[in-house]
């Protein structure tokens, strides 16, 4: 709340009010709870945490501690293929972790996934796509002619206004 006074001797008294109250509108408040964090509450978080990162690892160093890599078969392979066509088909939820069972499946469905993206990249052209490509690029060529013509009228037409205004006979004049 900011008081002025409309006389004219406190002209300046009230612009520097007026300053200050712009300066004190655009002032924000973010207030928040004072958190006292339970002890009890952080360490079993913590712990969770732990127990989750462990699991990571275990997953992540399952061929090298003592147990013997996994033989990739074609069976293994194909259960790989199809866990990666549900993932491509589907897609799965942010949450949800795409568990194949060792580092060794992983790396095998990875090389799936690079696999169906060359073969993608690759891959030619459907017959009806050549056809709609073909149409678009028939229209395209129509519209750049069309913008070709239309940048050539606005040329003559900016070429007559600088003659007109250069003082040389006006092409539109409002006398006969």
């Amino acid at each position: 709340v900011g008081c002025i006074a409309a006389e004219a001797s406190n002209i300046c008294e009230s612009m520097s009010t007026c300053r200050f109250a712009q300066r004190v509108a655009q002032i924000t408040n973010t207030a928040r709870v004072n958190e006292e964090l339970d002890p009890s509450l952080l360490i079993a978080r913590l712990k969770k945490e732990v127990s989750d990162l462990k699991q990571e690892v275990k997953v992540a160093r399952m061929s090298k501690e003592g147990e013997e890599p996994e033989a990739i078969t074609p069976d293994v392979l194909e259960q790989c293929r199809a866990l990666v066509q549900q993932y491509v088909a589907k897609g799965v939820g942010s949450n949800e972790p795409f568990l194949c069972g060792s580092i060794d499946r992983m790396r095998a469905s990875f090389r799936i996934l690079r696999d169906m993206c060359l073969e993608k990249e690759g891959s030619v052209q459907d017959p009806a796509d050549e056809g709609r490509v073909a149409a678009l690029e028939s229209e395209i060529k129509k519209w750049k002619l069309e913008v070709a013509q239309r940048d050539q009228e606005i040329a003559v037409m900016v070429k007559m206004l600088t003659k007109q205004r250069a003082g040389e006979r006006p092409f539109i004049s409002a006398r006969p």
